[in-house]
């Protein structure tokens, strides 16, 4: 049984974004001959998505949780050094904990990173090319068997293994362009897969973008998710009205 959740709220939330912080180098390959090429094509990817904007000051916003058994108001508090605080009327534990654990993965991703000290840390080499339509994939040599695609200066693609027993690719279906260059995914889709290569399941996500004074900054105004009743993973569903019991549909 799974419950389908939408988080809205009337200021900036982030949408996950593509990159995920490397693990050191010395955990990868070590016999890889880094390709000066593959470097500078992934770096110009990694530094047009938009982050949060250098002095950013946090937000607060009003938020709602919304499921098949109802809606949870409250207020959402994210502070500048990565604290989040939010507040839920008539929500249960575990579904604040939930929505909390979402906004947290989606702040977390919009800071900003050197890439020299994540994915740039690792030998980057190209893969053999494949001519796919996701633009060329860069292997990082890394302890997670990590692969990005890049196609006109935009991560298209991310596979990576989380331990033996579990793999994932993301795959950015469209992309919003923001001012300076800038840019987010506005939908994707996140596949995971077992260790046999065999689908588990297949998550998800959508969102827009919202300009502040400060900058273009990724919002998130509605972030459904279907999440399971228990472990192992909880993933985004597609951004359009789910399907409640008894034939209705959730709100927006």
């Amino acid at each position: 049984m799974s419950r389908f959740y939408t988080i809205s709220t009337c200021a900036i939330v982030a949408l996950c974004a593509l990159s995920a912080r490397g693990v050191s180098a010395q955990d990868g390959a070590k016999d890889v001959k880094t390709d000066p090429a593959a470097v500078a094509m992934l770096k110009e990817a990694h530094d047009k998505r938009e982050t949060f904007p250098a002095g950013f000051g946090g937000l607060t916003a009003d938020i709602t949780v919304a499921d098949a058994a109802g809606e949870s108001k409250g207020t959402l508090a994210y502070s500048a050094d990565g604290k989040i605080k939010l507040t839920l009327a008539g929500a249960s534990t575990d579904t604040t904990q939930w929505a909390t654990d979402q906004l947290e993965s989606s702040f977390s991703h919009r800071h900003a990173d050197d890439f020299a000290k994540g994915d740039g840390s690792h030998p980057l080499s190209f893969d053999s090319d494949d001519h796919s339509p996701l633009g060329r994939s860069i292997a990082l040599n890394d302890k997670g068997n990590s692969h990005y695609r890049v196609k006109d200066g935009h991560i298209t693609q991310v596979n990576r293994s989380m331990g033996p027993a579990m793999k994932f690719s993301i795959t950015v279906l469209a992309d919003r362009n923001l001012q300076g260059g800038k840019y987010l995914p506005s939908q994707f889709v996140v596949t995971y897969f077992d260790a046999a290569g065999a689908i588990k399941f297949v998550a998800m996500g959508s969102g827009f973008h919202a300009t502040t004074p400060q900058a273009a900054q990724p919002s998130a105004p509605t972030a459904p998710a279907s999440r399971p009743l228990g472990p192992p993973a909880r993933p985004f569903e597609p951004l359009q009205p789910l399907p409640r019991p008894g034939g209705s549909r959730a709100r927006w």
